[in-house]
């Protein structure tokens, strides 16, 4: 039996896009401190700090192609 929850494939959406918007920078050359500065966290209007930045990069390291589609499984 499958739970729907209220908005929550679109929040894992909007979470899987920010994830790949990450990895594109970070593959463009961007250190993660320069990530966390750029992007700012819309439900608290604060900067991302670059611990968080660091945790994606840490989960999406040892992900395959198939798994990224999946973003984010918690």
């Amino acid at each position: 039996m499958d739970i729907e929850y209220k908005g929550h494939d679109e929040r894992k959406q909007k979470a899987r896009e920010f994830w790949l918007k990450v990895l594109t920078d970070y593959q463009a050359g961007m250190t993660p401190v320069e990530i966390a500065k750029r992007n700012k966290n819309p439900k608290t209007g604060k900067e991302y700090s670059r611990e968080h930045i660091y945790y994606i990069l840490r989960r999406l390291r040892n992900m395959t192609p198939e798994d990224i589609e999946q973003l984010p499984e918690f």
